[in-house]
């Protein structure tokens, strides 16, 4: 039986690696996890799951010793459980792998989730993290991408050599999701009492765009329209965000929920999800509102929106230069004709299920492309 280990920096639940760790599972691959953090939530599932799992946290200030570090265990790792196939996942894990790669058996495959996007100066990059992309894609014998729309970025701001990029969607186990709690989801609406509850669901960073959002709910507000915004998660735009809030007078319409586990909840409580990011790979968030039959909102040319959702028949897109405008104008449409975000949520979710469900095909092709 041919190991994998994959190779990943985070403790937290992500149903769409998940999927993949247990569909390969299935498909007779011992598979194996190893994380740069502590165990967390995700070491829990796959446990569940019969995949084993392992920590290596390292504690340091230095980064050339943190890194070197990483770097000698996956080294020994590797050696010492005898993998055949080594999969790595985000830049962080991805600069340990492809210098390891020289010092044992394994194939090593990339798995990349972000491009480097630059929008009117705005770029979620540093100096370090641009060398790390570099030397990530000259080391790299493949690379895995989740959509088109990465690809495209990739090629347009780094580099026109991508024929070791492969797209490969993410998929879903989507019985995963957890289902609201209706009485929950009763009272989130009776506390953010609204003709329209809006939602906000990004990392509070400039490339997500929060104000952009906040500009949408103050306009529509402006307009005299009984609309609220819930605005889910963090980051280190939160002071400016309710400082924005204060200064315009938005506290009885505006409310920073925060990074909460039971956001199904919320999300489930909410009508229409404003998402102005100007960078993703695949988004989660749209996916699941899909799955509730939400309607959405989102950019033009962004991640792989344009891959699946089909404007103003089952979601919308947006203009990235005219976004307040263009959100604005159809949050008030929508304001007064439910039927039809009704109607829309109900398409989205079909699509959804349709194109990105875990299935035979698919996981047939992530085998013949890294293993």
């Amino acid at each position: 039986m041919k190991k994998v280990l994959f190779y990943y920096p985070s403790n937290k639940r992500t149903i769409a690696m998940e999927t993949l760790l247990i569909s390969l599972r299935d498909y007779g691959y011992d598979i194996i996890v190893l994380t740069t953090c502590k165990k967390g939530d995700f070491h829990n599932e796959l446990e569940k799951n019969n995949i084993r799992t392992y920590e290596n946290e390292v504690l340091s200030t230095n980064s050339f010793v943190y890194y070197l570090k990483q770097w000698m265990f996956l080294v020994v790792f590797c050696k010492k459980h005898k993998i055949d196939f080594l999969h790595s996942h985000l830049q962080h894990a991805n600069i340990i792998a492809v210098l390891a790669q020289f010092f044992i058996k394994a194939k090593c495959v990339i798995f990349r989730h972000h491009c480097n996007f630059l929008v009117s100066g705005i770029t979620q990059q540093n100096k370090t993290e641009k060398l790390f992309d570099k030397i990530i894609h000259l080391l790299s014998k493949k690379i895995i991408v989740p959509s088109l729309g990465v690809k495209n970025e990739i090629e347009k701001n780094e580099t026109k050599n991508i024929t070791k990029y492969i797209i490969l969607p993410y998929i879903y186990d989507f019985s995963k999701y957890a289902s609201p709690n209706y009485n929950k989801v009763t009272e989130i609406r009776k506390q953010f009492d609204a003709e329209l509850l809006l939602l906000f669901s990004s990392r509070f960073i400039e490339l997500k765009r929060p104000f952009v959002a906040l500009n949408i709910l103050k306009t529509l507000v402006d307009k005299g329209l009984n609309i609220k915004l819930l605005i889910l998660d963090d980051g280190p735009l939160k002071q400016d965000m309710e400082n924005f809030i204060n200064q315009n007078n938005l506290s009885s319409n505006v409310f920073i929920i925060g990074f909460r586990r039971d956001y199904i909840d919320f999300f489930q409580a909410c009508d229409i999800l404003i998402h102005p990011s100007l960078t993703d790979a695949s988004n989660s968030t749209v996916k699941e509102m899909a799955l509730l039959e939400k309607c959405v909102i989102t950019c033009r040319d962004t991640g792989d929106f344009d891959e699946y959702i089909v404007n103003n028949e089952n979601g919308f897109l947006v203009s990235k230069e005219n976004t307040v405008d263009d959100m604005v104008e159809i949050v008030s449409e929508l304001y007064e004709n439910r039927k039809k975000m009704k109607e829309i949520g109900i398409k989205l979710r079909h699509d959804v299920l349709n194109k990105f469900s875990n299935s035979n095909e698919i996981i047939e092709k992530y085998i013949k492309e890294t293993l």
